[in-house]
């Protein structure tokens, strides 16, 4: 059975740095979330939820403040969607 998809299709990878103290408090967040039993329990998963909690609470400024700054492009989706042609079977 393969793994279901966590991570949205359009997530970019990042590389953060993180001290001893912090990647220990990461790892504290998803241990406890995991024995709750969350469905959120990555470490992907908790960063995001981090900075949606300080851009919400902490800064005030919503969600749709930010789908906002997006550009139309890439709210819409992909206006070049590919069809797969069947192959030919040849019979030599």
């Amino acid at each position: 059975m393969p793994k279901t998809r966590r991570t949205a299709k359009d997530a970019k990878t990042v590389t953060i740095s993180l001290t001893p103290e912090e990647e220990l408090v990461l790892q504290v967040i998803v241990s406890r979330r995991r024995r709750r039993g969350e469905v959120r329990d990555s470490r992907n998963e908790v960063i995001s939820d981090a900075l949606w909690h300080f851009l919400t609470e902490v800064e005030g400024i919503s969600r749709d403040q930010i789908d906002g700054l997006l550009p139309d492009v890439l709210k819409r989706p992909s206006q070049f969607n590919l069809k797969k042609f069947p192959k030919k079977n040849r019979a030599d």
